[in-house]
């Protein structure tokens, strides 16, 4: 058994003995005690002690204790950090890293470093918010590659916010300052906005990606598209539903996150906004609205777990190419072009929902 140097964590011989001993009526008692040994010269004086000063019979469990000389506390939500400081003790012999007890805290922590091992804590043991310790057997540690031991994990913790960059006395004395509440309150939004976000994200992934077109499959927008039309606001919001849009999408968002895609390039003026008021002005509802400059462009949102509703084009030149789709794997349905369209693609477009979480769509 090997015993690195101080200049950085050590590990010390934890000696617990327990065994049968004998109480004044005569019945069994349960003794135990604690020792530490520093290196193996102590270790072997320690037990040598123990068990010479023992009655027959008693037990000595030896265990590895990792001393570090400092670590690491990550608050993270769904499994992902947010926040995390260095605890570092004032020497190896220091009792723990708290200020009252020489401690100091860094702010200065590689967060990008430490999230793949939050996120496979979190996966293991089911806790997806909390504040989790972690320690390391190097003074200085790799955060990247060097898989560190776990403390403790609190799933609801206070949350440290991080001191002036010219701070140079301890935390308690910091917390005693006019400027700790404000940066409190501050970091405590940060983790209810990271709260939220997680909420949303967890319901993107909770359905399939369904990418719905807008000209032609909610709005009515060919006789403008093919006049000449001057690139007005005022037109687009004149633009009809398409019969049974509304009812449609409405139905689709309670088996897909429904996500918006229209080609509305350089001819628009403030193309978002506009459509994202004529959407409102007919009461469509929706997960996503996307706005790209030309059809090609929708691409870039699927892959091969999400779904394209759209006028695909099956053998011309323009507009979304049916055989680019096939081609790159990616899932389509093509919107008819009869009179009841929503009618007929309705029912097929219901019988692709997943009911799992489709952990490889768009997250774009």
């Amino acid at each position: 058994m090997t015993f690195p140097g101080t200049e950085g964590a050590h590990r010390k011989e934890a000696l617990t003995g327990s065994g049968p001993a004998t109480s004044g009526s005569g019945q069994p008692l349960r003794m135990s005690r604690l020792l530490q040994a520093n290196d193996q010269t102590e270790f072997e004086k320690t037990i040598g002690e123990f068990f010479a000063s023992s009655k027959p019979g008693l037990e000595a469990l030896v265990q590895t204790k990792v001393v570090a000389l400092k670590e690491a506390r990550v608050t993270y939500v769904d499994g992902r950090p947010f926040h995390g400081y260095w605890r570092i003790r004032q020497s190896l012999k220091s009792a723990s890293a708290a200020s009252t007890k020489g401690g100091y805290q860094d702010f200065n922590f590689p967060l990008a470093d430490i999230a793949h091992f939050v996120a496979e804590f979190a996966n293991k043991t089911g806790v997806v918010v909390g504040g989790v310790d972690f320690i390391w057997q190097e003074a200085d540690p790799q955060v990247r590659s060097s898989e560190p031991y776990t403390l403790e994990v609190s799933p609801t913790s206070d949350i440290n916010p991080p001191t002036p960059a010219d701070w140079k006395q301890s935390y308690a004395e910091f917390k005693d300052t006019k400027g700790f509440r404000p940066a409190y309150i501050n970091i405590r939004r940060q983790w209810t906005d990271a709260m939220v976000l997680a909420v949303v994200d967890r319901y993107r992934l909770s359905r399939r990606h369904l990418f719905v077109g807008l000209d032609g499959l909610l709005a009515k927008s060919q006789t403008r598209l093919l006049s000449n039309w001057d690139g007005s606001s005022k037109k687009v919001m004149e633009d009809e539903p398409v019969d049974g849009s509304q009812e449609a999408l409405r139905a689709l968002r309670r088996s897909f996150f429904v996500r918006l895609i229209a080609a509305r390039g350089a001819d628009y003026k403030d193309p978002f906004n506009v459509t994202q008021t004529w959407l409102h002005r007919f009461g469509f509802e929706y997960d996503d609205l996307i706005i790209v400059q030309r059809p090609e462009l929708k691409l870039a949102y699927q892959s091969s777990e999400t779904l394209l509703l759209d006028v695909i084009d099956q053998g011309g030149t323009t507009g979304l190419q049916e055989k680019e789709l096939q081609d790159r794997g990616l899932p389509f349905i093509s919107f008819p072009s009869s009179s009841s369209p929503w009618v007929e693609v309705l029912p097929k477009i219901l019988g692709e929902a997943t009911p799992t979480v489709a952990q490889s769509a768009s997250r774009i």
